[in-house]
């Protein structure tokens, strides 16, 4: 358990009531009622995700910009467990499922750029490179690509990830 990564998720809660009402009903939808000593570590993941719902609505980054700027700076302050919480919960999850191309770029602009790096270490490229790349989101948003077909496209077969 990690004490300074609880009190940064209550802090971001506190502080980004409206999108953190969203996350939360993302983590009930996920996880239940279930509140063990991994919560706040898997309520981050859910930020995400409901992150990735206000691209797909559309909703204007100016709504989270600042919440962004504050995890980008959280990420360079934090001890082990928040830089942690922040790269694997948060931001390898952030574009999962994201088509708004407009969203998705307004969004990748407003990213701090130390989440950035982050995300193209994880994925290997940003989102907008994947998308175009694939023409669409593989099924699953992990390093481990999946291979092309002689056209330059993933075929259905190879969609699903093929990580060992």
């Amino acid at each position: 358990m990690s004490a300074l990564r609880d009190e940064f998720c209550k802090s971001i809660k506190a502080r980004y009531p409206v999108i953190s009402a969203k996350a939360d009903a993302e983590y009930q939808r996920l996880w239940d009622d279930f509140e063990g000593e991994h919560y706040s570590y898997s309520w981050f993941e859910a930020l995400a995700n409901a992150l990735n719902k206000e691209m797909n609505k559309k909703v204007s980054v100016t709504e989270h910009q600042e919440l962004l700027a504050v995890i980008g700076s959280s990420f360079e302050s934090g001890d082990e467990a928040i830089r942690q919480c922040i790269e694997v919960a948060f931001v390898e999850n952030l574009f999962w499922q994201v088509t708004p191309l407009e969203f998705m770029t307004a969004y990748w602009s407003a990213l701090p750029e130390n989440l950035k790096e982050l995300y193209i270490a994880f994925h290997g490229r940003g989102p907008l490179e994947q998308f175009r790349r694939e023409g669409r989101f593989a099924s699953c948003a992990c390093k481990y690509p999946p291979p092309l077909r002689g056209s330059g496209r993933p075929s259905r077969q190879t969609l699903a990830c093929k990580k060992p």
